[in-house]
């Protein structure tokens, strides 16, 4: 769902409006969770509710980006032949002679977060996240490394 505050407020009022004139107890509506929408629905009085599919991968996200990639920092060091750049909905991460930071570079390979977390945690390896139609290999030659970087195992 795109929009501004404002914009989204006055969406939640046209629906919520427009219920109450059909008779309708309740406005339900889908939308990824934390984000913008999410706290306007809980600012109006609305109930957040979130729901996990049984098959929908792994239930955890990566909430401060910056801690995540220092409490990784033993990982990453175990790893001085990667130079790779990760781009995620989050930001970046370029990783290089076992040393990684936070950056806008222009990344190698770009995923959603919560696909990069899956990874990290083990529930899927390098190779499967590479075969998910929301990754984007932007430099092919990055390809082995992320696969060595993220073996699967479990999680």
């Amino acid at each position: 769902m795109c929009g501004s505050g404002p914009d989204l407020l006055g969406l939640l009022g046209a629906l919520g409006r427009e219920a109450a004139g059909r008779g309708c107890g309740e406005v339900v509506i889908r939308a990824a969770p934390g984000g913008e929408l999410e706290g306007l629905a809980r600012r109006v009085g609305g109930r957040v509710t979130w729901a996990y599919a049984r098959t929908g991968g792994g239930m955890a996200r990566i909430v401060h980006w910056e801690r995540c990639i220092e409490a990784l920092a033993p990982l990453w060091a175990a790893t001085p032949e990667v130079d790779l750049t990760l781009g995620t909905d989050l930001g970046g991460v370029r990783l290089t002679r076992g040393h990684a930071e936070v950056t806008d570079a222009i990344a190698d390979i770009r995923l959603p977060q919560a696909l990069l977390l899956q990874g990290l945690l083990g529930h899927l390896g390098g190779a499967d996240l590479l075969a998910d139609p929301r990754v984007e290999l932007l430099r092919p030659a990055a390809a082995d490394a992320f696969v060595g970087l993220l073996p699967r195992r479990a999680p």
